[in-house]
């Protein structure tokens, strides 16, 4: 069961589970960092969908994005010849083998920067990017209301956070989101339906939120910092 039954009564779990959480999440990423590149189906449904999220970007000739979660850099690789030219890329994860196969990735790319850490405690300071974008990996944030809040500390006054991963919206979409974590084997996640995210963004005081369904069964949510 998700640890927050209903949005608005969020009950965060103590440190320790939350420890415990991530600790279960890296034994798993370190299997799937071993062909995450490779799984066809995979890898083609996060480029269509992380192309659907680059067309919301809204950024300043000298932007800065952060990808919360990157894996392997699948969306920074897409990014990397996006308008504008001079955009700063970052990327963070909390699994070192992710980190290690996106590094060798990206050795002879200086525009993007890499690191290490979790969701819940990001190592950078307030207002520092323009964009912060989590595609595909919010489901696996053991504080969902910790990591939001966290991803609008660190973007800039008026910035964009956007969130993009599977809705629980309709039986369809229930099921598939069931077949996808027997398949993936995704162990604790926490998955939301439009209203719930929506009030997630709403308690994490970001305003002009707007959402829209890509592909059906991926919700985006995009939210600026007031």
């Amino acid at each position: 069961m998700c640890f927050i039954t209903r949005v608005n009564r969020l009950v965060s779990i103590t440190g320790q589970s939350m420890n415990d959480v991530e600790k279960r999440s890296l034994v798993r990423f370190r299997d799937w960092a071993k062909t995450y590149d490779r799984k066809t189906l995979s890898y083609l449904n996060y480029y269509l969908t992380n192309k659907a999220v680059i067309k919301h970007l809204r950024l300043p000739t000298h932007g800065s994005i952060l990808d919360v979660g990157c894996g392997t850099g699948i969306l920074l690789q897409q990014l990397i010849n996006k308008p504008p030219s001079n955009i700063q890329l970052h990327g963070l994860d909390i699994s070192p083998d992710m980190f290690d196969k996106a590094k060798r990735k990206f050795s002879a790319t200086p525009q993007i920067k890499l690191a290490i850490g979790s969701a819940l405690s990001m190592p950078y300071a307030d207002d520092t990017f323009d964009c912060v974008v989590c595609c595909h990996s919010f489901h696996h944030h053991s504080d969902s209301f910790r990591s939001l809040s966290e991803m609008r500390r660190v973007v800039k006054p008026n910035g964009q956070v956007i969130v993009m991963d599977l809705s629980l919206d309709g039986f369809l979409r229930n099921i598939f989101s069931k077949i996808e974590n027997i398949y993936g084997n995704e162990g604790h996640i926490c998955r939301y339906g439009k209203k719930q995210i929506n009030e997630l963004f709403r308690m994490a005081q970001f305003k002009n939120t707007m959402q829209k369904y890509i592909y059906y069964f991926n919700l985006v949510t995009i939210g600026t910092k007031q």
